[in-house]
Order: C-alpha cells, then structure tokens, then sequence
C-alpha cells in the first residue's frame, strides 16, 4: 500500500477502550481485580484493583468540545461501541478524512503507572497487544507502546 497521508499523533485513551477488553483477554485468575466498566452513581467507571480509575466512555462535563463533537459524529454510535476503538469507525473515518494510516498512542501509559501488583500489570499490558495486532487488516494504524511502560516494565522486572 502507499501511503500518501499519515497522521502521526492519535489517541485512544483509556475512556474509549472497548469496556470488555481484559475480562475477554486476561487470565482467568485475574479477572476478578483486573480492569473492568462498572455503573456508579457518576456513570461508566474502568475499576482494577477495587479502585475507580477512570470513566468509561465520553466524558460528561467537559469545558472543552472534543474532535469528534466537533465533527458532528457520535463518539459512541452503537452502545458499548467506540468509534476511537473500533476498527470499523475508525477506517470509515480514516476514508472519509482520506487518511492513510494513523500512529495510535494507547492507553499505556495510565496502565503503567496505577498498578499495585506488577504480575497484573504485565498480564494488563499483554491483552492489550492482540486488540492492537488483530483490529487493522491490511496494517493501516500503529499502536505504541509508550516508552514510559517500556523503560518502567524493565525497571521493575529488574
């Protein structure tokens, strides 16, 4: 494939990231403490850990008016389905934008940091990967991994 157009510096962000990722992916002896959506009084929350981390989905309050607001499409057109994380929205949009290829900075970086049990933070890091390898066919979209999970991984397993 040639690429003409590549936007280099996309995200999905924790918020969008399909709410049943790692209860499908994570060993099962994880599953318990291992990040999940669950419905609180605020809306939407990614827990792990018995911890709130996160909301699941937009983020309702905002000052800002995000890009996909801007653009007039919705950031959630089926339930449960984001259009960051979803291969199919995303490739309609990168079609209708006449993008390429996209660069995807993924959640990575949060998952880095707020991790009490570092075997769960490994097995976390490692159901992220096949979403990344499996979602886009031909490859039109690179996933990074921060460097920052990079370096502290191998500090920590040092």
């Amino acid at each position: 494939m040639q690429y003409t157009f590549v936007s280099a510096d996309d995200h999905l962000d924790l918020n969008y990231t399909p709410a049943d990722l790692w209860q499908q992916r994570l060993p099962v002896r994880y599953r318990d403490i291992g990040p999940k959506v669950v419905e609180r009084p605020e809306g939407r929350m990614w827990m792990w850990e018995g911890e709130p981390r996160g909301l699941s989905g937009r983020r309702r309050g905002r000052i800002t008016v995000g890009a996909l607001e801007r653009a007039g499409v919705p950031d959630e057109p089926e339930p449960g389905v984001f259009r960051p994380s979803s291969p199919t929205y995303r490739l309609q949009d990168m079609n209708h934008d006449g993008v390429d290829a996209h660069v995807i900075y993924g959640p990575d970086a949060v998952l880095a940091l707020a991790f009490k049990d570092p075997e769960l933070k490994a097995a976390c890091l490692q159901a992220y990967k096949p979403m990344v390898l499996v979602s886009y066919k031909p490859i039109r979209t690179i996933v990074l991994t921060s460097l920052i999970v990079v370096v502290m991984h191998f500090l920590q397993t040092c």
